[in-house]
C-alpha cells in the first residue's frame, strides 16, 4: 500500500513540475493568410453603394491557412507560401476585382443606385500573411471613379 502511495505521490510531483509533458511549439505549426480590400476614402457615391461595395469586399475575400514550420518568423521562412498567396492575389482576386469595378460602372450606367451624377472611392487591395516578419505581400491602391474621365 506504501508502495502505491509512494508512486502517486512521484506521478503527481513529476507532473506538477512539468516533466514528462511537451512543451508547446514556440510558433504555430499554421500560417493564415488574407487576400481581399477595402475602402480608403469615398468623395461621394450613395450610402447604398458603399455598403454594396464594403459587402462584396467582404464576400469576396481569401482566407487562407497553410501547414507550415518556422521558427524566427523571418520572411525568407515563409517565401514559397508567400508565392503562393502572391499568386492568388494576381491570378485570381486582382481580375475578380476589376471584374466588379466594371460590373459597378455598368450599374451606375444603368440606374441602379439611382440617378448619380458623380461617384469616386479609392480602394486598396493586399495580399498579407498573419504571422511573421515583413508581412504584407502584396498592396495597391485603385482609384474608381463613375463617370470616367472621357464618359463627362
Amino acid at each position: 500500500m506504501s508502495l502505491a502511495v509512494c508512486m502517486l505521490c512521484a506521478l503527481s510531483l513529476c507532473h506538477s513540475c512539468g516533466f514528462g509533458i511537451p512543451e508547446d511549439p514556440e510558433f504555430p505549426s499554421f500560417v493564415s493568410y488574407t487576400i481581399s480590400g477595402d475602402v480608403l476614402t469615398v468623395t461621394s457615391g450613395p450610402e447604398q453603394l458603399l455598403d454594396d461595395v464594403k459587402a462584396w469586399l467582404k464576400d469576396n475575400a481569401i482566407y487562407l491557412e497553410v501547414k507550415a514550420n518556422y521558427s524566427t518568423g523571418e520572411a525568407s521562412e515563409f517565401a514559397n507560401l508567400d508565392a503562393d498567396a502572391i499568386k492568388k492575389y494576381e491570378e485570381q482576386y486582382i481580375p475578380k476585382f476589376n471584374a466588379y469595378l466594371a460590373d459597378l460602372r455598368t450599374k451606375l450606367a444603368s440606374g441602379a443606385y439611382g440617378d448619380v451624377d458623380v461617384v469616386k472611392i479609392t480602394f486598396c487591395t493586399y495580399a498579407r500573411r498573419e504571422q511573421g516578419k515583413e508581412n504584407t505581400l502584396a498592396y495597391n491602391q485603385h482609384e474608381f471613379s463613375y463617370p470616367a474621365a472621357g464618359e463627362q
